[in-house]
């Protein structure tokens, strides 16, 4: 694997947040390496091949938009099918989907 930690976020209301993050987990002595979209990814069409076969994890930076995104949406569902272990870091805006909102998050994909 190439990458310990994938972060999927959506980028208006976590980017300063992920960035914070992978700076901790690169650092302090960890060195693990952490795949952030907009320093990692140079060929869009790799995003989900990345997902699937060169990550531990997918770190799903869990705020009230990023269930609203197709590539996150895509990037879990990735991790999902291939077994790729997925963890969800809920910040205080985010709600799992219900019943309610799953007709709104199905249109989006």
């Amino acid at each position: 694997q190439s990458y310990r930690f994938f972060l999927c976020h959506h980028k208006a209301s976590a980017g300063c947040l992920v960035r914070l993050l992978k700076m901790e987990l690169q650092g302090q002595g960890a060195k693990h390496k952490v795949f952030v979209d907009t320093d990692n990814l140079t060929d869009l069409t790799r995003l989900f091949t990345v997902v699937s076969n060169e990550v531990d994890m997918l770190v799903v930076v869990g705020t009230s938009s990023v269930l609203t995104r197709k590539w996150c949406l895509g990037e879990i569902t990735t991790a999902r099918v291939n077994n790729v272990p997925t963890v969800i870091l809920g910040l205080a805006d985010f709600e799992l989907p219900n019943h309610c909102c799953l007709d709104t998050h199905l249109g989006l994909v």
